[in-house]
């Protein structure tokens, strides 16, 4: 599953900003953190040249639904702005199992709440 969300703030900004401070994130995105409604990611991959990160879910909502999960996120730059692109890669645990229809509606929320924090920031 993959989301290509177009944002006006620089690449390199945005990848920085959310790979290298994720201390930022319950600011950013203080409904989730209040609630408890988040994921438990570990990096595992990080990519600064080309604006790539890769994070393994290991724990959360989405880690009981979902084996071998990741969320992967390149920003691409445009002339205006920048392109986040999310992937999530995921095994569901049973056949029945939903689509992570959930998962996908958060990146878009999230990235554009972040946008919104990163222009706020020098």
């Amino acid at each position: 599953m993959q989301a290509d969300i177009k944002i006006k703030t620089p690449a390199n900004k945005f990848f920085n900003i959310y790979v290298k401070q994720p201390e930022n994130f319950p600011e950013a995105f203080p409904a989730d953190f209040k609630n408890n409604s988040f994921v438990v990611e570990r990096v595992s991959k990080i990519d600064y040249g080309q604006k790539h990160a890769v994070w393994d879910v290991i724990d959360g909502y989405l880690a009981e639904t979902y084996a071998n999960s990741k969320m992967k996120l390149h920003c691409i730059p445009k002339c205006e702005g920048s392109i986040a692109r999310w992937t999530f890669e995921y095994m569901k645990k049973k056949p029945d199992d939903p689509e992570p229809t959930e998962a996908y509606m958060r990146v878009v929320r999230h990235t554009i709440l972040f946008e919104g924090f990163c222009n706020e920031k020098p």
